[in-house]
């Protein structure tokens, strides 16, 4: 595989992660590598905090996932507050 194509890779697997939301699995079986070579990819170019900030901007929140993340990242001081109610109400449950 060339240098150029790498790249190119690279690119692609990024965009399906962060953009369009892909697990790992699907984004290497679309791109045509190994898990393990994404998963590296996403661990040393940190497009995980990425894909998450990209959540962080729909609006509104469609799942209460999207609402923590965006909580997260937006006001990251109230976030560990937001956390521990959200935690306290699942325990009642």
């Amino acid at each position: 595989m060339t240098a150029r194509n790498m790249i190119q890779k690279k690119q692609q697997t990024k965009k399906l992660i962060v953009q369009d939301g892909l697990s790992q699995k699907d984004a290497a079986a679309a791109v045509g590598v190994t898990e393990k070579t994404i998963g590296s990819w996403v661990k040393q170019y940190g497009w995980v905090a990425a894909a998450e900030m990209a959540l962080a901007d729909k609006r509104p929140a469609n799942s209460l996932h999207d609402f923590m993340v965006y909580v997260r990242y937006s006001h990251p001081r109230r976030y560990n507050g937001v956390k521990e109610l959200f935690e306290s109400y699942m325990n009642t449950l």
